[in-house]
């Protein structure tokens, strides 16, 4: 049987050790990472939502550049949150970036008061911010209890 010297003990500990740091390390990247996601997400929603109630007011009219900024907000924000594994969110951004990539397939005219479009739109982004909501306040409990125990 081979005997296992005080040295491989050593090695062994001080290799757990530096996983243990290493797992840790990540989740608190995660943590980041997910709060930078969220707190991005959120702006295009306060952006999107901004636009839209300025281009349905009496005069308003629709920016092109501004869709196309829309269009690639969301589609960057569907792709970093579907690398946080958030499906019902990605899904909300996926829609809202197919929707601003061409508004018109989606039956939307500026020139028409549309309630019922008007109704689905806000009621996305309404949800995508309570989305947040919930996995920020998750993230921030997560991070006190965290905290208490430490101490």
């Amino acid at each position: 049987m081979p005997v296992i010297s005080i040295r491989d003990l050593i090695d062994i500990i001080i290799s757990l050790k530096n996983w243990i740091i290493k797992v840790l390390d990540e989740k608190k990247e995660r943590r980041s990472e997910t709060f930078d996601a969220l707190e991005e997400v959120l702006l295009g929603v306060k952006n999107t939502t901004f636009y839209f109630n300025k281009i349905r007011k009496p005069y308003g009219r629709r920016s092109k550049k501004t869709e196309l900024h829309l269009a690639k907000l969301w589609t960057k924000l569907s792709i970093k949150v579907s690398k946080l594994c958030l499906e019902k969110l990605y899904k909300l951004c996926k829609s809202l970036s197919d929707y601003w990539t061409n508004p018109s397939a989606y039956g939307f005219d500026v020139n028409k008061k549309d309630l019922k479009k008007d109704e689905e739109i806000k009621k996305s982004l309404d949800e995508i911010e309570k989305i947040i909501d919930i996995l920020l306040l998750n993230l921030t409990k997560k991070k006190k209890n965290k905290k208490k125990k430490q101490d």
